[in-house]
Parts: structure tokens; C-alpha cells; sequence
């Protein structure tokens, strides 16, 4: 019922041809789209930031430039102050070189120094807050020489000032009748920069122009921009983030700038100032740039690698479709050779796969899942094979019954599942062979006619013993045998009873001796045993039981006759460092002569050196064997 209703193991190119995707194949488009969307998103914020740093910026800078215009406005405004303290000096008559220069020393904290000089309206000198020296007759000369009767408001210009410039501020003065009786002028050098003090962020510029945009001050100072110097950069303008701001590449020192204006109104004369500021588009920008250029690294490397798995992927297909093409021929080779092919976890020793050669030498016993060990008489032999190959032969459970089959395996690597390494085991039947081989070997290794091992074997075997004693340090005795009178049966029955007589005393003899112990014909009428583990005592022992076994056991001939025979034994021990057991065997055949030397039908062990050697009676020359008929 079990082979009835088990199901046939699948076919072997079933799992071998169908190629497995990767979970990356899968996963492919949905890489994609994050690594796009990663990169999009870097660039959206990086954009929304930059443009929040340019207005951030903008405010920033429309702050500063109202605090520094508030401070010019201060300063104008102290100009009016000492515009209207002069008016009222001369409204009452007190305009006099001592009032002008306590009004400038009043005002020097915020103007610094200064001169107030009063005309009148032709030009001439009236009063003074100081000496008029000769830094003063180039900026005076302009009224001295035009007079301020004509004027009906203020003025303001910039003249030379010795080596520097100066800023104008002449105030025509009414009398009653609103009449041009005097003319106030204050003269502020350039050296006291009224932008002086000015605390600016790093990057900053700042610039305060007249109504004919000539350069009152600049902060920093430039080489390149003198005071006074007529200057407009309108049409280099461009808009900026925020209203009132804007962008422009300065002619003056060549940099890209964010800048901003404001105007400052003269109310003396009429007049408007213009102040600007602005900053470094690479100082402020600086830290946007630094995470731009991560952000690119970034993106890069995102791209780099989603390109590096595309390529995989590209290959991992094209290998997928060569394993495929090679698995399909590998499962035609397979499922057509004649050879029983399984494919077996390591771990388990199960059967994952078997070809129709297997199916049809094992049956139901190599189907899928089955242990692999089964299928071998002796299961164990299946660890053996795993572990290694062996070159001999394993008798099989098949179909028809035992046969003898080289089994190979080869390692495949770790399975995709959870069973760990394959094997790829191949079943080969050599039964014919091995029989063959089997009888030749016995042929070349066992006496014919007694079925006992021979001289060859009993060598090899010696050799195995000497090894096996060595390494255990245990010991091993040696037995030496020979027939008693042994020609005479030959000469009186013929050899072909002689033969019988032989093959009866190495049956006596074989069953004599333990399981371990291995028996040999060496020749002629002569035998040998070896004992392992064996003491003098315990080999005088066996040598006793074989002794009584074969005087006790009449030979039967075919015609009826009887023959009693006998035997001597000579034994002797294997002797720590010798390399082998030929000296043993020497002392062996010592002990035998002397056995045949003290009567016949005897043991002798050698247990000591003092041995007195002869060579071992052949069975001619000594007393009459008991023979009856």
C-alpha cells in the first residue's frame, strides 16, 4: 500500500530550468521612483532655501539700513541745529568769531570738527569759528565770487579741502524784510567720514551719494572710488527678493551683490541724499552653497548606485537566462544518463531530487524526501560517502537485490532554502565487475583448497597487527603449525587423501581460534595463525585447543579408511620496537622445531631469547604417525 499511493519524484529539469528572480528585480521600480523623488525633493528644498536666504538676507539688510540712516539723519539734523543757533546770532547781533566757535565746539561730539563762517551777501567775511587759512579759500571762493544775495534756499557741494574733500552746507539768512542779509556756511571735511563708526556684518558695503550722485562717503573705503566722484549704478540694477531690494555685479570692485536704498532729505536746501548697502552674494550665500554641493554629492552617489543596480539587475538577468539555458541541458543530460543521479541535502540526508535511472534501480525506496541511507545495506556507509568519497564499492538495496555500486558526490554549494548544502550523488553498478574482482582476489589472497587465507594475505595482515599494537600498545602473538608425519599419508593413500587430510585439519584448525584471530595455510603442511591482543598464556591456550581438536578428530577417507594425525605448535610474542612481526615468526618456527625435537604432538611458546633453533621438521625424518585402517 505504501508504494501504491506514494507520489512519483518530480522530474528533475522542473527545478533545474526555471530561472528565480531577484527581490531586487521586484523592488526596481519602486527605487526609482525614491531615488527621483529623493533627488526632486533635495532640489525643491534647495531652491525654497535659497530663495529664503536671499529675503532672509533682503531684511536683514533693510534693518541695517534704516538704523545707519536714522544715524545720518541724526547728523544732518545737528546741521540744522547749529543752521538755526548762527540765524539767531545775527537776529541778535551776537554773530561773532568767539559765538561760531562755541556753537562748533558744542557740536563736536557729533560732528567732529567743523567750521561755521558767516557772509555777507556779497561775499565777504563777517565772522568765523576759526582762522581762515588756506585751506579754506578754494571752497569759499564759489560764494566770495557769486555772493548769496540771489538765493532763495540752501545749497550743498563738495569742494577741496586742502588735500581732502569737504561737504558744503550754505544757508541764505532773512533779515525783517525777508531780505538776504547773511550767508551761513558749514564745512564738514571728508577725512570725518560721516559713515565713520558704522558697524556692518562682514561682506557689507555701504555708500552715501548726493543729489548729483556724487560719493559723500563709503564704507570700507575703496582705492578705486574717490570722495566726490560722480557715480550711479541704476542700470546695473536688477530686481531682488523683496520690494525696494536688488541685485547688481558693482563696477566698483567687480563682485555680484544684494542691495538695498534709502533716501535721507535734506531740509535746509531741498536736496535728497541717497544711501545704499549691500552685501556679497558669495559671503552670505557661503553656507547654501556647502549644502547644495552635499546635497549634489549625494544625489550623485543616490544615482550611482541606483545605475550600478540597474546594471546588475541587467546582468543578473542575463545570468539567469544562461543558468536556465545551462540547467535545461544539465537536466537532459541528467534525465537521460544511464546513471542513477540524486540530488541530496548534506544536512538531512534526504532525497530533493532523482533522474528515472534512480526511480527505476531503487523504486519507491529513492523517491523525494526519502533518506538517501536506505538505500544502502549497511547504512552507515552513507556517512562514509558523504563526508568523502571512497574508491570501493557499496552493496545497495535495489530492486533485483544486492548489487555493488561505486556511489560519487559532488558538493553543489548552499541551497536557496533552509537545508543547507546539496550533494549531487551518482550511483554507478559495478556488480559484475565487482564479483569478478572479488574472485580474482580470493583467488590471489586464499588457498584453494583449504579455503585459508595464504602467505600473501597472512603478510599484509602480519603488517596491519604490528600497526594495530603499536599504536593501542597492546600485544600479538604469532602460532607456527605443522603436520605430524605428514609425507607418509601422502605416500601411503595417495595425495588426493593427503588433500582431504589438509582441508579436515584447517577446518580443526579455523575453528580453533577466536573471532579476532586470523588462521593461514603457508604452504604445504604447514599453517599460521596471528592473535591479537594475546599474552603467552592465552596463546599457549589456543595452541592446546587446536592441538586436542585435530588428535581428537579422526580423518575419514573417501574409502572409508581412517587417519588419525597430529600436530606441533610452536608460538611466540611480538617484542615492543620491532618494526614487524618477521622475528616473531622466526621464534615461532624455533619453538615449533623444538616441539617436533621433544616428541611431535606438542606446543612450545617462546617466552624468553635463549632459544635454541633448528630448522622445522618437513614430517619424514621422525617417529611412525598412528595410521589404521
Amino acid at each position: 500500500m505504501r508504494t501504491l499511493f506514494r507520489r512519483s519524484p518530480p522530474k528533475v529539469g522542473q527545478h533545474l530550468s526555471k530561472p528565480s528572480r531577484s527581490w531586487l528585480g521586484f523592488a526596481q521600480p519602486i527605487l526609482v521612483v525614491l531615488v527621483s523623488l529623493n533627488i526632486l525633493t533635495n532640489a525643491t528644498q534647495d531652491w525654497w532655501s535659497f530663495n529664503n536666504l536671499n529675503q532672509q538676507t533682503a531684511q536683514r539688510l533693510d534693518s541695517a539700513i534704516s538704523v545707519l540712516a536714522g544715524r545720518i539723519e541724526d547728523r544732518v539734523k545737528t546741521m540744522d541745529v547749529i543752521s538755526l543757533a548762527v540765524s539767531d546770532a545775527l537776529n541778535s547781533g551776537r554773530a561773532n568769531d568767539a559765538t561760531l566757535q562755541s556753537i562748533a565746539a558744542r557740536h563736536q561730539p557729533v560732528l567732529g570738527s567743523i567750521a561755521i563762517v558767516v557772509l555777507d551777501p556779497a561775499g565777504k567775511l563777517r565772522a568765523a569759528s576759526e582762522p581762515l587759512n588756506g585751506n579754506y579759500v578754494p571752497w569759499l571762493a564759489k560764494i566770495q565770487q557769486q555772493g548769496c544775495a540771489s538765493w532763495s534756499s540752501g545749497k550743498t557741494w563738495l569742494a577741496p579741502f586742502g588735500q581732502d574733500y569737504g561737504i558744503m552746507l550754505a544757508q541764505p539768512h532773512l533779515d525783517r524784510a525777508r531780505q538776504v542779509d547773511a550767508c551761513i556756511v558749514i564745512a564738514v571735511p571728508q577725512r570725518q567720514d560721516i559713515l565713520q563708526g558704522a558697524t556692518l556684518p562682514m561682506g557689507t558695503a555701504a555708500m552715501l551719494r548726493n543729489a548729483d550722485n556724487q560719493v559723500i562717503a563709503r564704507f570700507p573705503s575703496l582705492s578705486t572710488l574717490s570722495f566726490g566722484q560722480t557715480y550711479t549704478f541704476k542700470r546695473f540694477e536688477r530686481a531682488g527678493p523683496t520690494p525696494g531690494a536688488w541685485y547688481l555685479h558693482s563696477p566698483v570692485d567687480g563682485i555680484d551683490r544684494l542691495g538695498t536704498s534709502r533716501t535721507i532729505d535734506m531740509p535746509r536746501t531741498g536736496e535728497q541724499w541717497i544711501l545704499n548697502m549691500s552685501v556679497a552674494t558669495n559671503v552670505y550665500r557661503a553656507p547654501w552653497w556647502s549644502s547644495v554641493f552635499f546635497d549634489l554629492a549625494g544625489a550623485l552617489i543616490e544615482s550611482a548606485l541606483l545605475v550600478a543596480g540597474l546594471l546588475l539587475l541587467r546582468r543578473e538577468r542575463s545570468l539567469n537566462l544562461q543558468v536556465a539555458e545551462s540547467a535545461r541541458v544539465v537536466s537532459n543530460l541528467v534525465e537521460h544518463t544511464p546513471s542513477a543521479i540524486a540530488l541530496v541535502e548534506y544536512r538531512t540526508g534526504k532525497i530533493r531530487l532523482g533522474n528515472e535511472a534512480l526511480k527505476g534501480e531503487f523504486g519507491a525506496l529513492a523517491g523525494t524526501g526519502e533518506p538517501i541511507e536506505q538505500l544502502f545495506a549497511n547504512p552507515a556507509d552513507w556517512a562514509a560517502v558523504r563526508d568523502g568519497d571512497r574508491s570501493e564499492p557499496f552493496a545497495m538495496v535495489a530492486r533485483t537485490g544486492l548489487v555493488h555500486m561505486l556511489v560519487r558526490r559532488t558538493h553543489l554549494g548552499e541551497s536557496a532554502g533552509d537545508t543547507g548544502d546539496l550533494l549531487l550523488v551518482t550511483l554507478v553498478d559495478v556488480d559484475e565487475q565487482y564479483q569478478q574482482i572479488s574472485l580474482l582476489r580470493s583467488e590471489a589472497d586464499f588457498d584453494p583448497l583449504t579455503g585459508l587465507p595464504n602467505r600473501r594475505h597472512f603478510e599484509r595482515a602480519a603488517a596491519q597487527a604490528v600497526a594495530m599494537a603499536q599504536r593501542h600498545q597492546t600485544q600479538v602473538a604469532v602460532l607456527g603449525l605443522d603436520l605430524d608425519h605428514f609425507k607418509r599419508v601422502n605416500d601411503t593413500w595417495g595425495h588426493a587423501a593427503g588433500d582431504q587430510v589438509l582441508a579436515e585439519v584447517a577446518r580443526l584448525f579455523k575453528a580453533s581460534l577466536r573471532d579476532q584471530d586470523l588462521p593461514a595455510r603457508m604452504g604445504g603442511e604447514e599453517f599460521a595463525a596471528i592473535l591479537p591482543g594475546t599474552d603467552g598464556q592465552q596463546a599457549r591456550s589456543v595452541a592446546e585447543r587446536i592441538r586436542v581438536a585435530v588428535q581428537s578428530t579422526p580423518v575419514v577417507l573417501e574409502d572409508g579408511q581412517v587417519v588419525h594425525i597430529t600436530v606441533s605448535i610452536g608460538g611466540a610474542l611480538y617484542r615492543s620496537g620491532e618494526a614487524d612481526l618477521h622475528e616473531a615468526v622466526k621464534r615461532a618456527d624455533a619453538a615449533l622445531y623444538r616441539a617436533k625435537q621433544s616428541g611431535r604432538n606438542r606446543v612450545e611458546i617462546d617466552v624468553c631469547d635463549d632459544v635454541t633453533e633448528g630448522p622445522p621438521d618437513g614430517g619424514e625424518d621422525h617417529d611412525s604417525a598412528l595410521l589404521q585402517a
